[in-house]
């Protein structure tokens, strides 16, 4: 079994006066090759602070990511990551 995760974005709240993103859910989901239509999920919600570094047209989902994974910080990055590969496995020995 080799679990991998991804982290993707669901949602962008921003400031439309400013285009400044001040929040994101986040979705880090855990697969494996070898168990198709399997995935374990663990979910977040994240608030930034600060300046605006990029403008809200150029911004990509691995900007958003990384700001997230920043914001919450390594043991709870971590811990969501385990969290999704622990669903990912309940799910593979329920199919």
């Amino acid at each position: 079994m080799t679990i991998s995760t991804t982290w993707s974005v669901v949602m962008c709240n921003r400031e439309v006066a400013t285009g400044k993103i001040i929040s994101a859910d986040v979705v880090c989901k855990a697969t494996d090759p070898d168990e198709t239509g399997v995935t374990g999920e663990a979910n977040a919600s994240v608030e930034f602070s600060g300046d605006v570094t990029i403008a809200y047209a150029d911004v990509t989902e691995t900007d958003v990511v990384g700001w997230a994974k920043s914001a919450l910080g390594t043991d709870q990055v971590s811990e969501l990551e385990s969290l999704a590969e622990d669903s990912f496995k309940a799910e593979s020995t329920s199919t």
